[in-house]
């Protein structure tokens, strides 16, 4: 699950249910997937984190003027580039979401970490905007129950 300037990623956990074949398996991850990517997504174009317990501070009103059309939202789509390379990877185990192109990782890694390293950080770590969750963390609510829901689904479906 590492946020460092290689990637910035979140391994989810998706315990196989038994009655599933690892065909189905693969699809659930899939499924699973596509809907984190979506949902991170989502999240961020309502100047929200989807990390549980984290919030944007808003833009300064100087550089929302200059940069943003004077919305003052944090969305983390200036060039838009980043948030195109999120992406999620089947696992073993799961899925690892994140940003994996090494283009992009040092900017994924900048606003998940406040800017940590950067020559500037002490005035820039207040526009930390994490939006993939460190270890001990989890995504917000919804989208964790947005994840179970996927599953029990999924289940049901398989079970019929």
């Amino acid at each position: 699950m590492p946020i460092n300037r290689k990637e910035v990623s979140r391994t989810i956990v998706i315990k196989r249910p038994k009655d599933l074949s690892e065909e189905e398996y693969d699809i659930l991850k899939d499924e699973i997937g596509d809907y984190v990517v979506a949902a991170i997504l989502d999240k961020l174009g309502d100047g929200e984190s989807p990390v549980e317990g984290e919030e944007f501070k808003d833009l300064t009103e100087k550089y929302a003027k200059r940069e943003k059309k004077g919305k003052t939202k944090p969305n983390l789509e200036l060039t838009g580039d980043m948030l195109r390379s999120l992406e999620y990877v089947p696992t073993d185990r799961g899925i690892k979401v994140g940003i994996f192109d090494s283009s992009q990782v040092d900017k994924a890694y900048g606003h998940n970490t406040g800017f940590k390293g950067h020559p500037n950080e002490d005035k820039l770590k207040k526009y930390k905007r994490q939006f993939i969750p460190e270890t001990k963390q989890d995504f917000d609510g919804d989208i964790e129950r947005g994840i179970d829901a996927i599953i029990e689904d999924f289940i049901d479906a398989y079970q019929d």
